[in-house]
């Protein structure tokens, strides 16, 4: 029977967040930008990523730290994408 390790798993959860805001704070055009739905989801997203990295890796170590990260930076990009894919599209009147 596998042990879950609710620590490691939060420990990639916060990689994953941290991955999420350097994306928001990196290309953000002001204070504005960051108070976006779109920075929010970004903020939800990452750890999300992070969980699912936590599940994915082999070992833990200081590389898995770094890709946790970038999950949460670049992972919010191919989850909103994958959202958008499948979701349904508005008709437009002729």
């Amino acid at each position: 029977m596998m042990s879950i390790d609710l620590y490691e798993i939060l420990y990639f959860m916060l990689m994953g967040l941290i991955g999420g805001f350097l994306h928001v704070i990196i290309n953000a055009d002001g204070f504005d930008s960051l108070t976006t739905f779109s920075s929010l989801k970004r903020l939800i997203l990452g750890p999300c990523s992070g969980f699912i990295y936590s599940l994915l890796y082999s070992e833990y170590n200081f590389p898995n730290s770094l890709m946790a990260i970038a999950s949460g930076w670049l992972g919010t990009d191919f989850i909103i994408k994958i959202m958008l894919k499948f979701s349904p599209e508005e008709e437009t009147p002729p």
